[in-house]
């Protein structure tokens, strides 16, 4: 079975790594406290074994992945956005000349952009996030377009 990453080992892996490789990101919206967490340079090994004392415990969703809380406090829900993928020489463990030799079994293109998700509160307002952010440029754009009447 897969592991789905859960609020409480999220937060551990930002203590653990001391906000360098995993951190978060926390802001109220529309009185609802929303977690988001992302990563910064981080090795294959830092996902597959992100808590040495957890094995089980895997960091591949720690991309966006996004907790909203009820204003009790409790857990309403878990957004993810897309799982850590690996560019081709972007960290030591990618380099060309450690991955030429090896089995590859799945190769696509990347275009660059911003990964947009749309996510809910609890009281059903929907809002815009990229991985770090609920208010840049991007995310506004977004929910321009979203509240768009574009009858054809």
């Amino acid at each position: 079975m897969k592991y789905s990453l859960t609020y409480k080992d999220a937060l551990e892996m930002v203590k653990v790594h001391k906000n360098f490789n995993f951190s978060k990101y926390e802001t109220i919206i529309d009185g609802y406290k929303v977690v988001s967490f992302k990563y910064f340079l981080c090795e294959y090994k830092h996902f597959d074994n992100p808590l040495p004392k957890k094995p089980e415990v895997k960091g591949f969703d720690m991309r966006g992945v996004t907790f909203v809380f009820n204003k009790d406090g409790s857990l309403w829900k878990k957004f993810l956005m897309l799982s850590k993928f690996f560019n081709l020489d972007q960290v030591e463990s990618t380099l060309y000349h450690n991955v030429k030799d090896k089995k590859i079994e799945i190769i696509t293109s990347k275009e660059d952009g911003s990964l947009i998700a749309f996510m809910s509160l609890p009281n059903g307002k929907i809002f815009a996030k990229t991985i770090g952010s609920f208010d840049n440029e991007q995310t506004i754009a977004a929910m321009i377009l979203f509240k768009a009447d574009v009858s054809l």
